[in-house]
């Protein structure tokens, strides 16, 4: 084989779950070195499965736990580095500029898990809103079906905490900026958009059901 990254039994994350659980926070120095050949074997579902649970059980994980998956989800999504709100800026390409990519057959079913783990994992404020309008740009409108559907679930996910944040139940008014507010606004109207023209009739459902 050309590969050079070993994929490891699913009964490697199924233990490491299984030791979090069984003895939490007690495993943090055992567990936080071995994070990064964690990440190195690349994404799969059971390596995602074993993150939430780490991130559960040991709270103390948790930053350096979502600053690696969010390594791997841009890498993976957007073909770029992850880069920290508030870091300095680099030029690239706006979001008015990008096109759905062409994907190879053996991509989608990658894209299609990194969606679902961006959508699934518990970045809280730490997930830059940009990258929800990046997602929105680039999937929405993929020729394939699956990752589509996966497009939709994961906007409308990541949108959530942004129109209802926890605060909206002890403060009558939340204040959004106004680059915020621009970015939630684009993705709405996107998903409205795929919801009313998308070909297919599942999509268009999903749309529905997920807003």
């Amino acid at each position: 084989s050309s590969r050079s990254v070993p994929v490891p039994e699913p009964a490697v994350f199924l233990c490491i779950s299984m030791l979090a659980r069984a003895v939490g926070p007690n495993i943090e120095n055992d567990v936080r070195p071995i994070l990064d050949q964690m990440f190195s074997l690349g994404l799969s579902q059971e390596l995602t499965n074993a993150l939430k649970v780490l991130a559960k059980e040991i709270p103390a994980l948790l930053k350096d736990i979502q600053d690696g998956l969010l390594k791997m989800l841009y890498m993976i999504l957007l073909h770029t580095q992850f880069r920290h709100p508030g870091a300095p800026k680099q030029t690239t390409t706006t979001s008015s500029g990008i096109t759905p990519p062409l994907l190879p057959e053996s991509d989608i079913g990658n894209i299609t898990l990194a969606l679902q783990t961006l959508g699934s994992f518990n970045f809280g404020a730490h997930l830059p809103l940009q990258l929800v309008q990046n997602v929105a740009d680039m999937y929405l409108a993929s020729e394939h079906k699956s990752i589509r559907l996966e497009a939709v679930k994961t906007c409308t996910a990541l949108l959530i905490p942004a129109l209802l944040p926890t605060t909206i139940f002890t403060t009558p008014f939340v204040q959004f900026s106004q680059a915020s507010a621009q970015v939630v606004s684009d993705v709405l109207r996107k998903l409205l958009t795929v919801g009313i023209t998308d070909t297919d009739e599942e999509v268009r459902e999903c749309v529905l059901v997920s807003l």
